[in-house]
């Protein structure tokens, strides 16, 4: 899988990290970092 360059080390690790969860695990921490998103707009998330 290729990491994005945008990622910070941090991030890059949390992704390698979240990768070895279980299908479910993963599932539920999508949801989770859905849901966190401020329902207003944010052009940062749409430059991305």
């Amino acid at each position: 899988m290729e990491v994005r360059s945008y990622m910070t080390s941090a991030t890059q690790t949390i992704l390698k990290e979240a990768l070895r969860l279980k299908p479910v695990e993963r599932a539920e921490l999508i949801d989770e970092l859905f849901h966190s998103f401020d329902k207003s707009h944010d052009e940062r998330i749409d430059a991305l």
